[in-house]
């Protein structure tokens, strides 16, 4: 959870960023915009970066400081909205669990319908009770904007040529998604296909820089398994 106010936001950004690629994007990061940090306050900050799914997400769980972030939407603590300095601990003791479920993502686009066929593919390793979801986002990311900062290395108070990382720009079945299956049971070792098509893209998004990001989450813990992440091709 961020925002284009965010002052102490753009050196939380980086370190995320950097352990991604330490991990090999082995860590999949979504920037939600909402909350007053992400007003506009003209006439520098003139770009809207909320999306209704972004804040609903953000009113859901209360989110009060900023950065902050949800780690596989798991409770550490009182919370499971997690500040910056636990971030790297916790995301290493979750890439330490077992994976229980592979997920994959083809797509296909469209340009002249401005349209992304989704296919997703998921199959669990074991059995599980409960009820599973899958979410997908659409992210754009190096959106190029004004960026707070108080961090003097990256550069001035207000940074005129931030890039913005993974956006969250809307959500392609539904804030909170749809059921892996018929009725969210899972039998271990069926693989479990969907197929969703976007078409809402913005004249103001850059398509070519927009990723699909899906992943698969217990509705009863929130708990996300596992997550898919694929950039839009679009050929040009």
């Amino acid at each position: 959870f961020t925002g284009h106010l965010c002052s102490n936001c753009p050196t939380q950004s980086l370190a995320a960023h950097e352990l991604a690629e330490e991990l090999d994007h082995r860590l999949v990061i979504v920037g939600i915009h909402a909350g007053g940090f992400s007003n506009l306050e003209p006439p520098l900050y003139t770009i809207d970066f909320t999306c209704p799914t972004g804040v609903k997400i953000h009113d859901d769980y209360q989110v009060n400081f900023y950065p902050s972030g949800l780690i596989n939407r798991i409770v550490y603590g009182p919370s499971s909205v997690i500040p910056p300095q636990f971030w790297e601990t916790i995301i290493t003791d979750e890439l330490d669990k077992p994976n229980v479920v592979d997920l994959s993502l083809q797509t296909y686009y469209y340009p002249n319908l401005k349209t992304i066929e989704i296919n997703v593919l998921a199959e669990f390793k074991q059995q599980l009770e409960g009820k599973y979801k899958l979410s997908l986002y659409l992210v754009e990311d190096n959106i190029v904007a004004y960026q707070k900062n108080d961090n003097e290395e990256l550069g001035p108070e207000d940074i005129p040529d931030y890039h913005h990382r993974n956006v969250l720009r809307d959500a392609v079945n539904g804030t909170y998604g749809v059921y892996v299956s018929d009725d969210g049971s899972i039998t271990a070792s069926v693989p479990y296909a969907q197929k969703f098509i976007y078409s809402d893209f913005s004249e103001n998004w850059n398509i070519g820089n927009c990723k699909i990001i899906a992943f698969v989450y217990g509705e009863e813990t929130d708990e996300v398994l596992q997550v898919a992440e694929l950039a839009i091709h679009t050929g040009e």
